[in-house]
């Protein structure tokens, strides 16, 4: 009974969580506020969770729980990685921009004079 409290408690936090940020990242304060909504069901009702799992063919509430945490972890490493893309790329494009901001036009530069030969005379 102990542990059902502290779970509850813990997803009511990240609901909260949730709904702070949701002008910041509202598609995933959605998923956040759903998935905790869905989390506090199982943990108040485990027996409907088992339930659930029998007639998706799967032995116990806990493991398609379970099931769904990996898919939804996979999921959210993907989305992570792809947006790390998508910032790499433009710091990339923010770093040329200010690299070519700096440096001195051509025609400043005096052009390079090759010496051929020694010059010990």
């Amino acid at each position: 009974m102990v542990i059902r409290i502290l779970l509850i408690l813990a997803l009511i936090v990240t609901i909260a969580y949730a709904v702070r940020n949701r002008k910041h990242t509202p598609l995933v304060s959605m998923a956040t506020l759903v998935f905790g909504l869905v989390g506090i069901f199982c943990v108040a009702m485990p027996d409907i969770t088992t339930a659930m799992a029998h007639l998706l063919g799967v032995g116990r509430g806990a493991d398609l729980l379970l099931y769904c945490f990996i898919i939804s972890s996979v999921l959210m490493i993907l989305n992570l990685h792809l947006r790390l893309l998508r910032l790499q790329g433009t710091l990339t494009d923010v770093v040329r921009e200010f690299a070519l901001s700096k440096s001195p036009p051509a025609d400043v530069h005096e052009p390079a004079y090759i010496k051929i030969g020694n010059d010990f005379s």
